[in-house]
């Protein structure tokens, strides 16, 4: 038990090594890095311990913190290109973790600006955006969920439907633009989803997306 708590205190010591001042906020914030530096310390220590050796715990928590630091550093990266490849458009790109726990990206396709109102089809100024993903996607490997997304006007098929047709749209530019259809999953989730209150214009609008998921994994269905 004591070479776990020493084991802790390595995880902490690691998960601070992991850490950098954010420029937006000034704050001094972990970064994924030091998520997986601390995960994978933790992780691999109780493996150690689950073996009966002491010993085993000080470097499983030293091996499993390589491991964990370098898939949050890898997905740091990924990022970081991914923001920078899709710079000047208004396609926004976050880090998420996905519902089967690994570690994934979400580029959001604003519905307003990329679709007319209640159409499925996407306006011609949007193909400069998704040409740059297409690019993108196309000399990685991810497999990727396009999900539609609608605020809550309208009767439940016709969103239903309606995020759908703008998941599906999207998923047969990006298959036009070279990128393997057998890599894309398309769902609509309608208004069941919603990423902010439907009570206000704005966060209506902020509802109206597709967001496309970019994972090692194929997503649920």
């Amino acid at each position: 038990m004591n070479m776990l708590k020493l084991a802790g205190t390595l995880a902490i010591l690691l998960s601070i090594s992991g850490c950098a001042s954010n420029p937006q906020t000034g704050n001094f914030e972990i970064t994924r890095t030091g998520v997986g530096l601390t995960v994978g310390a933790v992780g691999g220590a109780l493996v150690g311990a689950a073996l009966g050796d002491s010993s085993m715990a000080i470097k499983g928590a030293v091996l499993g913190a390589a491991a964990g630091g370098g898939a949050g550093y890898l997905w740091e990266k990924r990022y970081r290109a991914m923001q920078a490849e899709l710079a000047y458009t208004d396609l926004q790109v976050q880090q998420a973790p996905a519902d089967n726990g690994q570690q994934s990206l979400v580029v959001t396709v604003p519905s307003d600006v990329f679709f007319r109102i209640g159409s499925s089809d996407i306006a011609p100024e949007a193909y400069p955006a998704l040409s740059k993903l297409a690019e993108s996607l196309k000399a990685q490997t991810y497999k990727v969920g396009i999900a539609g997304h609608t605020d809550n006007t309208g009767t439940p098929d016709r969103n239903n439907r309606l995020s759908y047709d703008r998941a599906r749209s999207v998923a047969a530019y990006l298959t036009a633009a070279g990128v393997p259809y057998e890599r894309l999953f398309v769902r609509g989730a309608g208004a069941s989803e919603p990423k902010s209150s439907n009570a206000t214009p704005q966060g209506r609008s902020q509802n109206r997306r597709v967001e496309i998921t970019l994972s090692e994994i194929a997503p649920n269905a």
